[in-house]
């Protein structure tokens, strides 16, 4: 089962000047496992009042640091929570503010800021940041645990322990007086944004990819993707952005440079989907790319500050900018790699050469307005940036899993520690589809590498339809002969199948009520419909 268990609350801890806790924020939740803790604060911008009917819009926020000390990370963290920091200097609470707050705000939002995991000390030294503080192998199960808590309503449970503090959130505080049905969620499990900058984007993209269904949008500002496997982001669109002249000193690397190369790498994760069965590949693997131009550079105004998160302050983020336009990405990336090649690496620091005017184009690069605003996608009743919560096509590179994951958007592994080597493959991920089958009220199951260790999860409503049930039909894939059916099944609805995935999930867009396996027959496979996720 998945790592969300029963038992399992948030602490309401407030900050008593302890060593482990100087320099942060006045009051934070805390979750724990495997020895690791989580520590995040949550408020409402906007007017509290007016919850929507399906709950409020979230935005996950990961601030920037790492490679310190704790108490430096402490106010890496307070500097993106404390509430005292004016609007326009406010990069994350700012930004959403301008959408979610003020008499023209439409709905408010809430802020969830989690700060990044610390890890023990070696040899009797204190614990410390490492700089991939937002994704420790613990990030992946207490992040999918903190957004099952928030889905439920403020405060998460009955046993949550204490009062927000004074000033803490107050509008929290509001909002818990307030009569609200017990059913109402606190925030919308469709539209969870993942948002990080610095060392945040650097989580950003490892989170996105790893529990990429818990997600309707990942941006990863400033950050760097440092081996990310794009795979499993076929789902989940990405927004990246960074300044054309980001350079990081102590590493020598560009972070243009590798944003470039993480663009190349989901346009070949698009590619690689194969013609013969992709029937619209614009479906899948979307994302925008930002490289922002410095607008100071060569000025007598320092542009130190520009070449990271000039670009993103608030007062500018909203504001028309020039951005690289995709035609000139090669050109950029080969421009680049001629200097570092001819003068070593880090030349790019002093000797790119400003593309030409034409390579740029306007933009306003605030992530909110293009999560807000843009429809540019074919169901015209969801914005580009809903989750896709039951996506046709699933493709789950097993290799990239955290070693506690199971529930992934409609496939269920049943028996982890049955995965062959060579599935852990990037080129090779496990891959399934469902939709329409050959006849007239039928289902089908297309699975592309037959196993007897993934369960393929059914909704109610794809199999029992207007009182009447539809039967699934199980093809198995060949490369070179295509899909072909080896059954027919008629599915039933499970009640302990229904339980099972509800409570490992915590979320009922992931409710389901019937699971098709494979069973090994010689040579060959037999589907088969099971009563349990423990078949």
């Amino acid at each position: 089962m998945a790592p969300i268990t029963k038992g399992v609350f948030p602490k309401l801890v407030r900050n008593t000047g302890l060593p482990d806790q100087k320099s942060g924020p006045e009051a934070w939740f805390e979750l724990y496992f495997n020895g690791r803790t989580l520590k995040y604060t949550v408020e409402i911008v906007g007017n509290h009042e007016k919850q929507p009917a399906a709950g409020f819009p979230l935005y996950i926020c990961l601030h920037g640091g790492g490679g310190g000390s704790i108490e430096s990370g402490n106010s890496d963290w307070n500097d993106v929570v404390n509430p005292s920091v004016a609007l326009e200097e406010s990069f994350f609470r700012g930004t959403v503010a301008a959408h979610h707050a003020g008499p023209s705000a439409t709905e408010p939002a809430v802020l969830v800021f989690p700060r990044g995991i610390s890890s023990p000390g070696e040899k009797g030294q204190p614990d410390m940041d490492l700089w991939f503080l937002h994704h420790v192998d613990e990030t992946f199960p207490l992040y999918e645990t903190m957004i099952v808590h928030l889905l439920k309503h403020f405060p998460p449970d009955a046993q949550l322990q204490g009062k927000l503090a004074a000033g803490f959130t107050a509008k929290l505080t509001r909002y818990q007086s307030n009569a609200v049905p017990p059913t109402a969620t606190f925030v919308d499990a469709n539209r969870v944004y993942l948002w990080g900058f610095s060392a945040g984007g650097d989580g950003a993209f490892h989170i996105a990819t790893k529990i990429p269904d818990r997600f309707a949008t990942v941006i990863a500002a400033a950050g760097h993707p440092e081996g990310t496997r794009f795979v499993n982001a076929i789902n989940i669109p990405m927004i990246l952005q960074v300044g054309e002249d980001d350079y990081y000193e102590s590493n020598k690397w560009h972070r243009a440079a590798v944003y470039l190369e993480a663009e190349k790498k989901l346009k070949e994760a698009k590619v690689n989907l194969g013609a013969a069965d992709t029937k619209d590949t614009d479906t899948y693997y979307r994302y925008r790319l930002d490289v922002v131009k410095n607008a100071i550079r060569g000025s007598s105004e320092s542009d130190s500050d520009w070449k990271h998160n000039g670009w993103s302050w608030p007062d500018i983020i909203g504001t028309q900018q020039k951005v690289l336009l995709p035609t000139a990405f090669d050109s950029w990336r080969t421009t680049y790699v001629g200097l570092e090649k001819q003068f070593g690496v880090g030349a790019a620091e002093t000797k790119v050469v400003r593309m030409p005017e034409t390579a740029y184009g306007p933009e306003i690069v605030d992530p909110i307005e293009a999560i807000l605003h843009d429809t540019l996608i074919k169901e015209p009743t969801k914005t580009r940036y809903h989750r896709h919560t039951i996506p046709e096509l699933v493709l789950w590179d097993l290799d990239w899993r955290p070693a506690t994951k199971r529930h992934y958007y409609w496939m269920y592994l049943r028996h982890p520690e049955a995965v062959p080597v060579e599935d852990k493959k990037l080129d090779n991920p496990h891959r399934a589809r469902i939709g329409k089958g050959s006849k007239a009220d039928t289902i089908g199951l297309r699975i592309y590498k037959p196993n007897a260790y993934m369960g393929y999860l059914l909704k109610k409503h794809w199999f029992v339809h207007g009182g009447v049930t539809r039967n699934v039909e199980v093809s198995l894939f060949d490369e070179t002969k295509g899909p072909a059916v080896v059954a027919t099944l008629t599915p039933q609805v499970q009640a302990k199948i229904e339980e099972e995935t509800l409570e490992g999930t915590g979320d009922p867009n992931f409710q389901f009520s019937a699971m098709v396996y494979l069973e090994p027959n010689g040579s060959s496979w037999t589907p088969k419909l099971a009563t349990s996720l423990a078949v």
